[in-house]
This record gives C-alpha cells, structure tokens and sequence, in this order.
C-alpha cells in the first residue's frame, strides 16, 4: 500500500507548472497534476484546439522544475495527465526524448497518465504511442475508471502500470453498499490484470482505511493527509 504524496518537492514543482500552464485551482492534494478547474478548462481547450499547446507547455515546466528541485532523488517520479491529441501526435515521442535529454531526467521520472475516456475511445491510436512510451522507460496510468466505461477488457494488452477509480465513485464509498462491492471488483479484476490499482480523491480516514482493507495499492487524496497524521501519534 503507498501512501501518495510522499514528496513535498514534487508536489510543489508539478503544482507550480500547472498553475503556471493553465491558471490556479490546483489542489496539492497529491504527487499529480490537478486542478479543480480542469475539467472544464480541458474541455475548453479542447473545443478550441489548444490542448497540445497547454499540454507541451506544461509538461517542459514540470520538466525544468523537477530537474531544478528534484534532481538530488533519482527515485522521484512524477504523474503528468496528457491528451490523446498530444501523444498521437507524429512528433511526440521525439519532442519528450529532446526535453527530457534538455533537463537529464530520465524517462523513468515520468508517470504519463490518460483518462479512461480517452483511451477507451481512441484505443488503436493509443495504444502503440503507450508501447512506445513504456520501451522508453516511462510508467503509463489510466485515471477515471470507472466513470465511462464498466468493461475493462481494453487494458488487458496495454502496457499500464497503475489505474485509479474515478473520484465521482470514490465520493460514495462510505455510505453506499453498491460502491463498495463496485470498487472491490475493480480492484481484483486490476489484479488479475497485474495491474496496481489506485484511488483518487479520497477525502477521509474511514474511506481510506476501506480502500487497504480492499487491498488497494495506493491511495491519494485528503484523506492521505489525515490518516498519515493519525499514524505519526
């Protein structure tokens, strides 16, 4: 079981480019990019064609900030959500390869994170940028399961190391017998896959304290926060 976030130099440099990259509203609540704006704002930027100018821009900040404030620690990574538009671009990998040579970061401080949605849809286009990136050394997470689709039959060939429930799932966890027994099996059908399986948004230590019992592999939210206070007393 990991505890997220676990290192404060990251979350403060993933934070600070993506405030930089597309406004404030991001939450510190974890080792990732988030913003309680970015749904919507992605959407936005979608709509307008200007989601590979925000993802390209945030992922050279991340980048230059991790090598400035982490380079000490060769076992940070960092999780980083990109749109499909970005990484089927032609020129993607070529472009990371060059930024990551640019920073001396090895492709292994990266966690390159999809939503469901994205790969669910765009699944033959993906999938060998996802081959590409992980003969590259970097680890692939599929975030928001759950949320769009029930059939995990699409990650059964894709080389991803880590997925997480969706947050809207998580919020109910507590109080409803049917999303228990939901994320339970979500968990155990990751594992079969010999997936990890995550949590995010966990916002409390009873709903954390379920997810371990569940026997998931990682947790990440407010609730983090809490239940490592209550363990430091």
């Amino acid at each position: 079981m990991s505890l997220l976030p676990v290192n404060v130099h990251v979350i403060a440099a993933c934070g600070e480019a993506y405030n930089e990259s597309i406004g404030d509203g991001w939450d510190g609540a974890m080792g990732c990019l988030r913003s309680t704006r970015q749904i919507e704002y992605i959407k936005h930027a979608r709509r307008f064609s200007l989601i590979k100018k925000v993802d390209k821009l945030l992922l050279e900040k991340s980048l230059k900030l991790l090598s400035e404030k982490c380079s000490d620690n060769e076992n940070n990574r960092f999780n980083i959500p990109l749109s499909h538009q970005t990484v089927c671009d032609t020129d993607f990998l070529a472009y990371l390869d060059d930024l990551l040579n640019k920073y001396s970061l090895s492709a292994n401080s990266l966690i390159i994170e999809f939503r469901e949605e994205d790969v669910v849809h765009h699944l033959n286009a993906l999938k060998p940028v996802m081959e590409n990136l992980n003969d590259m050394g970097c680890m692939l997470s599929v975030a928001g399961v759950g949320h769009s689709s029930m059939q995990f039959s699409y990650l059964q060939n894709l080389p991803v190391d880590l997925i997480r429930v969706d947050q809207s799932i998580i919020e109910h966890l507590e109080k409803d017998n049917f999303t228990q027994v939901l994320v339970k099996s979500i968990i155990e059908v990751g594992h079969i896959l010999y997936k990890n399986v995550g949590a995010e948004g966990v916002d409390s230590i009873s709903s954390a304290n379920l997810l371990i019992n569940m026997g998931a592999d990682c947790i990440q939210g407010n609730g983090v926060k809490q239940l490592m206070d209550t363990s430091n007393h």
